[in-house]
């Protein structure tokens, strides 16, 4: 059970550096630098997994949306929209990608699906609310990502 909670947060974690790594000033026009601000978060989180029970997966006091760094998700979305947008724009270009990337804002509670992803970006979908911060027992099963 251990082992499995540990797998499926590193699972979350491989999909999000791996989604935020092809997202680069570049690429986007320098509209997704707000991807590596998340992408460091989540990095640091992960870094600090064992000294603080918060962001260490096999804690009773982990907490999923802190570790995935979801309150600057919400807050990205809600203030920038246009950087956060950018992710909408690389799913569309590789969509094996959907399924991890809508799972991982389902968990912040901002998105649950590509479509609905669409509306908030083209604005017909309201702003998300604030992330709630609890605690996960046990997370659900997550698709991991082929190699690249």
């Amino acid at each position: 059970m251990e082992k499995m909670s540990i797998q499926v947060v590193l699972a979350i974690l491989l999909g999000i550096m791996c989604v935020s790594m092809p997202i680069t000033p570049s690429s986007a026009q320098n509209n997704g630098l707000c991807w590596n601000n998340i992408n460091k978060c989540i990095t640091d989180h992960a870094s600090q997994s064992a000294v603080e029970p918060k962001f260490d997966p096999a804690s009773p006091s982990f907490n999923i949306t802190e570790f995935l760094c979801c309150p600057l998700m919400v807050q990205t979305a809600q203030n920038d929209k246009e950087c956060f947008c950018v992710i909408d724009t690389v799913i569309h270009q590789d969509p094996s990608l959907a399924s991890n990337i809508t799972n991982i804002f389902s968990l912040c509670s901002i998105v649950d699906s590509v479509a609905s992803l669409d509306n908030f970006c083209l604005g017909i979908a309201p702003t998300p609310a604030e992330a709630p911060l609890f605690p996960m027992v046990e997370a659900p099963m997550m698709p991991v990502l082929p190699p690249l």
